[in-house]
């Protein structure tokens, strides 16, 4: 009998085995590489080239000025994941409740910061908000106001509040989809108020969506780079001192602080899954979920669908700005409201050049390559995770977020370091000047996001529709095709669909990888904004036409892909 268990387990072993081989192999092994480093002198002090042990980096990256960005960044991502929560939650539980004139509209429109690459984000918010922006101008020349946003911790918030919103609105929309409406149903049968029905029964079932894109915001926040740049270029943050000390030859010091962020993020991840872990709620998934109510009274639904219109319009104004820019004719737009002429020549610009299309092509490979591999092992990851107790299962799903907590330079120079040469980890290839170290790294990078919101799925999901299948006769494997995908589908697919934008627009971690064969559409993008901010606009347009079309193939899968009511 125990022989004829262990035979019937190896399955699970298997994927257990491999579960360890990938986090081992793709994150621990480089950040080992890359921690050794901390203990070491640095190349070419000593003769020969030879290196010694050494503490003087440690005591360099206790100084003050690390220890005030430490400070800094913490409470960076907490406010950051404050102000993207109220956004991105209000926007979910708004247009999920209410059905109302130009509601899928205002659906697609809530996803517009996805489409928009960090890099281009910030200078698009940068050129639009300073004081010779367009809205500056617009304000002062239509009603006498004086505003403007050139530096200061206002603009960073303003930054990551816009784009980290759409985190929480697709995981709680993918969780809202997923309720159970019976559940509400009981409830005010019972007597239970509207306040206690939303805290004591739709509450526990959004926990999970809540606490993924809270660990999401947060790890994000943490590690950006460009936002800070541009907005507090002389303030003291982690990921602004990372570069500052690679740039002066101090990587051992540098190494240090990026484990001060990883260190960060782990104390969250523990307390977050021992939070979750003590109040953990399932739901059986036996009614459909809540859908949203019609508006019938006319004054309700015109000022539904004037709010709608208002919050789209603001969502979509960085774009609209950048597309506004890609048609101004370069070197004619300085001090006027409006641009006083405009071209096509910048777009002309673009196509005339033989190979405008091999950035595009690059980035899409790569992208869709990393998507397939983070959807393929989220749902291993999470799985194994959420419904199997294992040796190591704590370790797992921390090193399965952290990722997210590097920078994506630190990623790149893991990468560089522990895989400079051919290994079992690379199946004997060399990966440097390939598109295939650009898939890694986004592979690496973004396996959180697929492994956060499938996480999420499972725990609001009742392993006792699992169990009931394999009672009535199915096997494992069709448990979870024709049972477990199915229910976690819309999670699944949106952790991916994040992944596969995400990467697209990935610029900090590509810089460091890339050759001239392999250059990717972000990078391509900052070598244009070099030569006029015009042209990098038009190509910045292209790349967000690009990300939309992802959107609206991934928005008919999400409408398929989850259960039938």
């Amino acid at each position: 009998m125990t022989r004829m268990r262990r035979a019937a387990n190896w399955p699970y072993r298997l994927s257990v085995a491999l579960l360890f081989l990938i986090l081992g192999g793709y994150i621990v092994w480089p950040m080992l590489s890359v921690l050794a480093q901390t203990f070491l002198t640095n190349p070419g002090e000593l003769p020969d080239g030879a290196r010694a042990f050494t503490w003087e980096h440690w005591r360099q990256a206790l100084k003050p000025s690390n220890l005030r960005a430490l400070g800094a960044s913490l409470v960076l991502s907490a406010v950051s994941t404050a102000l993207a929560a109220a956004l991105g939650g209000a926007l979910a539980a708004l247009y999920s409740r209410w059905d109302f004139p130009g509601r899928s509209v205002c659906v697609a429109a809530a996803m517009l910061p996805l489409t928009l690459p960090p890099l281009v984000g910030v200078f698009a918010f940068w050129r639009m908000l300073n004081e010779t922006g367009l809205i500056p101008r617009v304000l002062f020349d239509w009603f006498g106001v004086r505003f403007s946003l050139e530096r200061g911790w206002a603009g960073v918030y303003l930054v990551h509040g816009y784009s980290f919103s759409v985190y929480f609105f697709i995981m709680l929309s993918a969780a809202i989809g997923g309720l159970d409406g019976s559940t509400f149903e009981a409830a005010r049968n019972l007597g239970a108020s509207r306040a206690r029905v939303f805290f004591r029964v739709a509450l526990p079932q959004l926990k999970p969506a809540l606490v993924g894109g809270a660990i999401l915001v947060f790890m994000t926040s943490m590690a950006s780079f460009t936002a800070p740049y541009i907005y507090v270029n002389a303030r003291d943050v982690l990921t602004l001192n990372i570069v500052r000390a690679f740039e002066n030859n101090r990587a051992g010091e540098a190494s240090i602080l990026c484990l001060f962020m990883t260190a960060s993020s782990f104390v969250l991840l523990w307390a977050m899954m021992a939070w979750t872990e003590r109040t953990k709620h399932y739901s059986a998934n036996k009614g459909a979920a809540p859908r949203p109510r019609r508006v019938v009274a006319k004054p309700a639904r015109i000022a539904l669908a004037a709010l709608g219109a208002t919050i789209s319009l603001l969502l979509a104004a960085p774009h609209l700005y950048i597309a506004l820019e890609s048609f101004v004719r370069p070197g004619t737009w300085f001090l006027q409201t409006f641009p006083p002429a405009y071209t096509l020549d910048n777009y002309k610009e673009i196509f005339r050049q033989p190979d405008f299309l091999r950035p595009a092509f690059v980035s899409l490979k790569a992208s869709a390559a990393a998507a397939l591999g983070v959807a393929g092992f989220g749902l291993l990851a999470a799985w194994l995770v959420a419904r199997k107790r294992f040796p190591g299962r704590a370790a797992a799903a921390i090193l399965a977020m952290l990722p997210w907590a590097l920078p994506g330079t630190v990623i790149a120079i893991n990468l560089l370091e522990a895989f400079a040469r051919p290994s079992i980890w690379t199946f004997g290839s060399r990966l440097h000047g390939t598109v295939a170290i650009l898939a890694l790294a986004y592979f690496i990078r973004y396996i959180p996001l697929a492994y956060r919101s499938t996480l999420a799925s499972l725990e609001a999901m009742d392993p006792n529709l699992e169990l009931a299948a394999m009672n009535l006769g199915a096997s494992r494997a069709r448990t979870l095709g024709r049972v477990t995908v199915p229910l976690i589908a819309p999670g699944l697919l949106a952790g991916t669909l994040l992944a596969f934008v995400t990467a697209l627009g990935e610029f900090v971690s590509s810089i460091l990888l890339y050759v001239s064969e392999t250059m990717p559409i972000s990078v391509r993008i900052y070598d244009l904004l070099r030569q006029g901010y015009e042209k990098a606009a038009a190509y910045s347009v292209l790349l967000m036409l690009l990300i939309a079309a992802a959107l609206v193939f991934s928005a008919k899968a999400l409408k398929t892909g989850g259960p039938k009511a």
